[in-house]
């Protein structure tokens, strides 16, 4: 009887180790291929006639084009596209564990997760109490080195990164959403962000766009 062997190859992002740690796991030569590279490398793979199957991860434009070529050729296709996590509080939520749970949601792994929980929708009767409760429990979180047990935010993964996010924040000032905590450069090295709350209305970009970094509104 044949068995057929199962292989990988992927396209990461090259700013991530990721060949050296699968081999520092002991996975056998060749089980896992990992190409770094931009849109032409993609495209390759996606079109190659080895692959029998596509997982994209990316924006849903992206996701469209690469459905798109998987069905043109009977191929199975799994996408996990952009889109902009909420939290719905119920007006009798109890203030307290809710609050816990909505700043981890949001904050784990920096806010650099696809389904961080970014956008919170309130009751207008709990509004105050919870945005109160909100900022007071993110100027609790510790910046810092996340090698340290007791850091609750570590750094963003390149210069670029915490210049989007800076970004992100700078035009919901323009469109009149209020910081109401955080979005700052602490001091010293590395590319980190002091986590930020934002009161924005739901037309605003940085309530619609993913955003990838330590805040929420």
């Amino acid at each position: 009887m044949h068995r057929r062997a199962k292989t990988l190859a992927g396209r990461a992002a090259k700013h991530r180790v990721l060949t050296e740690a699968i081999e520092e796991a002991g996975l056998p030569p060749g089980v896992v291929n990992v190409a770094n590279g931009g849109a032409a490398t993609g495209q390759y793979l996606a079109s190659h006639p080895g692959i029998d199957k596509i997982t994209f991860t990316g924006s849903t434009t992206v996701g469209a084009q690469v459905a798109a070529a998987c069905g043109a050729q009977i191929r199975r296709c799994s996408t996990e596209l952009g889109g902009k996590s909420a939290a719905i509080v119920l007006p009798d939520a109890p203030l307290e564990s809710t609050v816990t749970g909505l700043v981890g949601g949001a904050m784990g792994n920096n806010g650099q997760l696809c389904a961080a929980l970014t956008r919170i929708l309130l009751p207008r009767s709990r509004y105050d109490d919870f945005v109160t409760a909100l900022t007071s429990a993110v100027a609790k979180l510790t910046v810092g080195d996340p090698a340290d047990r007791s850091t609750d935010i570590g750094p963003l993964i390149n210069k670029a990164a915490r210049e989007k996010v800076e970004g992100f924040l700078e035009r919901a000032r323009r469109q009149g959403a209020t910081v109401l905590i955080g979005g700052d450069r602490p001091a010293g090295p590395g590319w980190f962000l002091t986590p930020a709350v934002v009161a924005a209305s739901n037309d605003m970009e940085i309530a619609r766009e993913e955003v990838f970094g330590p805040w929420r509104w």
